[in-house]
């Protein structure tokens, strides 16, 4: 549960975790180093998603280790969705920052977003470079072709870095369930049906440091474009 207004910190740097021993220590040290010298105050909530490899076991030494780590575990791998929902309603921070497990992302790519959030509610990156093979980046202009199709987005992309005030988050009862991945285009698509202010800014994604992609398997991806469509049938008239 979240803390009192007078104890939150400011950010969560959120990290969704699934079988990501290899490069999750890294990660959790370079958020605990940036968010040092920016002076933010801040936690690091590693979401472990049902791991099998030892991150769980890992995530636990990390907690113990430094106190601005936390982590939760979930019994059963919950896929995408499921572990973005466990980030959105465990988060003590006022902003959560979404940071994938894999070394993707530098967490110094933060301050931009940081530097935007005065006068918004949502800050998307979009990123300035590509390094996936290239049956990823084809699923994700299909994703992206997608959502603007069915949710009317115009926004550069929705990549995996965003910036949201948490107290909106918890507000929304959300239809996407666990083994999709359609969280982050519903709540997009309703926060903005609220009236949400969104910002974008550009970020550098890097290759993976090490383990193995899990979003590019076959069926995730076609029961993923198949939840996107029943999603944008059951979001018809809700939140307006």
């Amino acid at each position: 549960m979240p803390g009192s207004d007078d104890t939150r910190p400011e950010i969560t740097v959120g990290i969704p975790a699934y079988n990501e021993r290899e490069c999750l220590e890294s990660v959790v040290r370079n958020a605990r180093e940036v968010m040092t010298r920016l002076r933010e105050t801040y936690e690091v909530l590693v979401i472990d998603d049902g791991s099998t490899d030892g991150t769980a076991a890992l995530a636990d030494e990390l907690s113990a280790r430094w106190p601005e780590v936390r982590v939760v575990h979930h019994p059963k791998n919950l896929s995408f969705s499921g572990a973005i929902r466990s980030l959105h309603t465990n988060s003590r921070g006022r902003w959560l920052f979404l940071c994938p497990a894999d070394g993707q992302v530098d967490v110094a790519e933060i301050e931009p977003f940081l530097a935007q959030r005065n006068g918004v509610d949502v800050v998307l990156g979009y990123r300035l470079t590509k390094p996936d093979p290239w049956y990823r980046r084809m699923n994700s202009v299909l994703f992206k072709v997608m959502t603007r199709m069915l949710f009317g987005f115009r926004y550069r992309e929705i990549s995996n870095c965003k910036l949201y005030k948490v107290d909106l988050l918890r507000e929304l009862d959300v239809l996407s369930v666990p083994g999709t991945a359609t969280i982050e285009p519903e709540v997009i698509f309703r926060l903005g049906r609220r009236g949400a202010r969104f910002a974008e800014v550009p970020y550098h994604l890097l290759p993976r440091q090490g383990g193995t992609a899990k979003g590019a398997r076959l069926s995730m991806i076609l029961k993923t474009f198949v939840a996107l469509f029943w999603l944008r049938v059951r979001l018809i008239g809700k939140d307006r």
